[in-house]
């Protein structure tokens, strides 16, 4: 125990800073980053009563106090304290509390602020709220981050034009809810931009918005949610475009209320290869109304996107597309994600609008997945056809649900006026999820027509639930499987049983990342082994 109340000064800082976590770049989870600091600084108080050594190595060292929780019951002297030990750095503070007192007292220390995150539910009055904005009047010039998400209140006046007397000369990153009115100029050259819920205030129209982005050309990041309010002049369709170019947009994530909303992409003039999230916020009692808008969401997405892996999930009339661009085109993956609710009508015209607009010539994986009551009537095997004819370069396909049967007949269609004798002629890899219906004799339809018109595929992978209808249908195909090994028209299959639901794996997208080549891990095929082996795993 001697030895621990002796250590060097620099051990026992750096043992100290292992309790901060090492990025606190957060997008939306500023509760997780919270609780983590807040979480460390309990751990630094307490190691500063083990002995005085050590007491006083945490004093010693300010930099183990720049980041600052401020929550309830904390007090004014208790955050002064943290102030103190942190001086003279620049420091982060995380707020919680909706103590005006202590706001007075970080006014005082704005000069050291570089970073400022309000975030309470508390239900403040509109008083109040204006209040905790006019109390931060200091200017702010070593500021770099501010978000302020206030809950439960809506109206702030012109308060924000006074915020840090608008003297932020170094901030770049931008959190902030409803505001009205949204100071257009007060923020210039933002690389991150979130705004949040602003079509709540029903008067930040399009045109004010377009403003706000063209004075932060260098944006790397945007976030719009439900940002753009209903009915507002400038955003219908047709109107007159007011381009804005964001060459260095990287990341934009656009949740609406409304499809008009979308017509915002026709404003904006978007850099290839940036991540692009489209997501509705669905509103009781309303149509989606997205239909007409596909065509010009697939445009776009073709100018921006050679698309090489695509994800597509179909349930409870929810549509999930993902699509990954090949990450060896440009050194680094691109995505872009879609997901609103469709009727099945708009999904009859999905394969024109993939084929005519988006292209699925670069396309070598394939993920799908649909639970519809009317899947069959939707997805009918002509338009697989002319899906898979499209898509010559597809190696890997995955399927679920009442799509896989009318996708397997699709692989095996052969038309005289087609060069290809069948669609896919580089197929390699077929996985087939948790498919009661599938019969021994349709799967050996397929794998041996594709092996005798010399596109043989080399991996089959096939899941069941375990229920007592499918076992006779299970080891019939276990035996066909089996059968099809034997004469050596497939190389490696796969049969697997599952007892519980999630015990599958899932074919529906992966999130959106947002930190480069990471995209498609969750697509990489298995190469297949040198020799043909069946493997039979029952999950328990």
């Amino acid at each position: 125990m001697i030895g621990i109340h002796s250590l060097p000064l620099e051990t026992l800082t750096h043992i100290f800073r292992l309790f901060f976590i090492e990025d606190d770049d957060f997008i939306w989870d500023f509760e997780r980053v919270y609780c983590d600091i807040l979480e460390a600084n309990r751990a630094l108080e307490e190691t500063m009563l083990v002995c005085k050594h050590w007491y006083f190595a945490a004093k010693s060292f300010p930099r183990l106090w720049t980041r600052i929780p401020v929550s309830w019951p904390m007090g004014v002297a208790a955050l002064e304290t943290r102030l103190r030990r942190s001086a003279p750095l620049p420091v982060k503070i995380y707020m919680t509390s909706s103590d005006l007192n202590l706001l007075r007292l970080l006014n005082n220390y704005a000069a050291r602020l570089q970073e400022f995150h309000v975030n309470t539910d508390y239900n403040l009055t509109d008083d109040e709220a204006a209040d905790g904005v006019e109390i931060m009047v200091n200017p702010a010039p070593l500021l770099e981050r501010l978000s302020f998400v206030w809950y439960y209140r809506f109206h702030w006046g012109d308060t924000l034009d006074g915020l840090f007397g608008g003297v932020m000369p170094r901030l770049t990153k931008l959190c902030i809810y409803p505001c009205e009115p949204f100071p257009q100029d007060q923020f210039r050259n933002l690389t991150r931009l979130h705004l949040i819920r602003q079509a709540d205030q029903g008067t930040y129209t399009l045109p004010e918005l377009l403003d706000t982005l063209r004075a932060n050309p260098t944006l790397e990041e945007l976030i719009l949610w439900a940002a753009v309010p209903a009915n507002c002049p400038g955003h219908r369709e047709g109107s007159f475009l007011d381009c804005v170019p964001l060459p260095k947009l990287r990341i934009l994530h656009l949740t609406y209320y409304w499809p008009e909303d979308i017509h915002l992409f026709c404003h904006m003039v978007l850099p290839r290869g940036v991540h692009t999230v489209i997501q509705e916020l669905p509103i009781e009692g309303t149509s989606s109304g997205i239909e007409r808008y596909l065509p010009m969401i697939f445009n776009m997405w073709k100018r921006l996107y050679v698309v090489a892996k695509m994800s597509i999930s179909y349930c409870d009339s929810v549509w999930d597309m993902l699509g990954i661009e090949s990450s060896a085109e440009r050194g680094g993956g691109s995505a872009f994600r879609f997901r609103c609710r469709l009727s099945p009508r708009s999904c009859r015209f999905f394969s024109v609008l993939l084929m005519g607009t988006l292209g699925l010539d670069r396309l070598s994986e394939l993920w799908f997945e649909s639970y519809m009551a009317d899947a069959e009537k939707i997805f009918e095997e002509r338009m697989w056809v002319a899906v898979l004819a499209a898509a010559p370069s597809l190696h890997t396909i995955c399927v679920r649900g009442c799509v896989t049967i009318p996708i397997l007949t699709a692989l095996i269609y052969r038309s005289n006026e087609n060069v290809a004798p069948v669609p896919c002629p580089l197929l390699q890899t077929v996985k087939i999820y948790d498919e009661p219906r599938i019969s021994s004799t349709a799967l050996n339809i397929f794998t041996m027509y594709r092996h005798q018109v010399g596109y043989p595929i080399s991996e089959l992978e096939i899941s069941f639930k375990t229920d007592a209808e499918s076992v006779p249908q299970q080891g019939d195909v276990q035996a066909c499987v089996g059968s099809i090994l034997s004469l050596g028209v497939i190389r490696r299959a796969d049969i697997r049983y599952a007892v519980e639901m999630d015990d599958r794996p899932r074919v529906c997208p992966p999130p959106i990342c947002t930190r480069g080549s990471e995209h498609g891990q969750d697509f990489a095929p298995h190469p297949p082994p040198d020799k043909p082996t069946c493997t039979i795993r029952l999950h328990h």
